[in-house]
């Protein structure tokens, strides 16, 4: 392993740490503090809901003479005006179990309240959807039942808030930049942006590493070592994988405790409730399953891209062009590439996991193809390319075995 260590082209790997905290700091950061009247800190936060609060309260009053609310029934209007200060007050108190809490009894007690939808949906995401009437487009909103987020709050008894958390919390900062953002915010294309860039460094990375033998005319040598070539060849993909993904979680974690230490912030917690709309129905996962996959499809990438970039090797003996094969086939769908393929076939091919948003909250291409296909057909191609390399080390052993034999 020594050995293997010494071989990896340190001065890249150092400078993908610096490249992807930048990357990842500066977007969290920007998010936090060029919005002075969002709610993208705790203080914040609590000045933006209380605006939005003062608004079922006055409505609900009953000095009020507005009418919006003439088809909620009297008790409803009473238990929610009073319902909704105890929400504000509770907020101020930075009680987050309580908010939680009262929210909850105002979704059970009053429903036909309606403000839940517009103010207590915060950091929540409501999905628009297209029906056709007459060759016209109709946009209608599917909303989330925000029923199952605040029980699953108050089951588990989390000192953490929508209300609050979802862009001041550290835990929910960097996940907004990786991509946990709704598919319609400003951040929509950065996500895509950051995962190509962690593609650039890959084929760049394993361009390097297995193409180095052959620059450094080295390659004599690894055939005289104890094990076989295969796995020889595997133990330096892993390793090297191994390294990346050490670089990656560093990257994340210091962001982390960076955004963490900021003042007006908290950490947030892994146990955050995610919600979102997919065919009607409200999905419910929490944020390090988030964590979880956007990992998982950063180490599918790389596995798949290290088989190829061996592969290649094979034939492909400098680093540049070994590097803009891989490039071509990661970049194939911003090359507009993938328009040679017929559409059936799209689906299946691992250049279209680039855009994780949509991966992870099932838009677009991926409204047919939730999680557990696009990994299994992922993971169908990291074990197609590694059987091609398996079955070319052996071929081209085959001589050497039938010359010792005769000797």
């Amino acid at each position: 392993m020594r050995f293997q260590l010494k071989r990896l082209p340190w001065r890249l790997i150092a400078l993908a740490f610096g490249l992807l905290f930048v990357l990842i700091y500066f977007s969290g950061r920007f998010d936090i503090t060029t919005f002075p009247n969002q709610p993208t800190s705790i203080s914040r936060s609590i000045r933006y809901m209380d605006k939005q609060l003062d608004l079922p309260i006055r409505e609900y009053s009953p000095n009020t003479d507005k009418t919006e609310s003439s088809n909620v029934p009297k008790d409803q209007r009473d238990f929610s005006e009073m319902n909704y200060r105890k929400i504000k007050n509770a907020l101020h108190q930075k009680k987050y179990r309580l908010v939680n809490l009262l929210i909850l009894y105002q979704l059970q007690k009053a429903p036909r309240d309606y403000y839940p939808g517009i103010i207590l949906s915060a950091g929540f995401n409501d999905m628009w959807i297209n029906t056709w009437e007459s060759s016209t487009t109709v946009q209608e909103k599917e909303h989330v039942d925000l029923n199952i987020p605040y029980e699953y709050l108050v089951t588990q008894r989390l000192n953490v808030t929508p209300l609050v958390s979802d862009r001041s919390d550290a835990l929910n900062v960097v996940a907004n930049v990786l991509g946990i953002h709704r598919w319609n915010d400003w951040l929509q294309s950065n996500n895509t942006l950051l995962v190509r860039v962690f593609l650039a460094l890959m084929c760049i990375l394993f361009g390097l590493v297995f193409t180095r033998e052959y620059s450094h005319q080295s390659d004599d040598f690894t055939r005289t070592l104890p094990i076989s070539m295969f796995r020889y060849q595997a133990a330096r993909a892993f390793l090297t994988i191994l390294v990346f993904d050490l670089v990656v979680l560093s990257v994340v974690i210091l962001n982390i405790v960076i955004f963490t230490l900021t003042p007006d912030h908290d950490l947030g917690s892994l146990l955050y409730p995610i919600v979102f709309m997919n065919k009607g129905d409200t999905i419910f996962v929490v944020l390090w399953q988030f964590y979880g996959l956007w990992f998982l499809l950063i180490n599918l990438w790389a596995f798949f891209l290290a088989g190829l970039s061996l592969l290649f090797s094979f034939w492909i003996k400098g680093s540049v062009t070994n590097i803009f094969c891989l490039g071509v086939i990661a970049f194939a769908k911003p090359l507009n590439l993938l328009a040679l393929f017929p559409k059936e076939v799209q689906p299946f091919l691992p250049a279209n996991y680039d855009a994780f948003s949509d991966m992870f909250y099932r838009l677009d291409l991926f409204d047919t193809l939730p999680p557990s296909k696009w990994i299994a057909i992922f993971a169908a191609w990291i074990v197609l390319v590694w059987i091609a390399v398996a079955l070319i080390i052996k071929i081209r052993e085959r001589p050497k075995l039938f010359v010792s034999h005769a000797n």
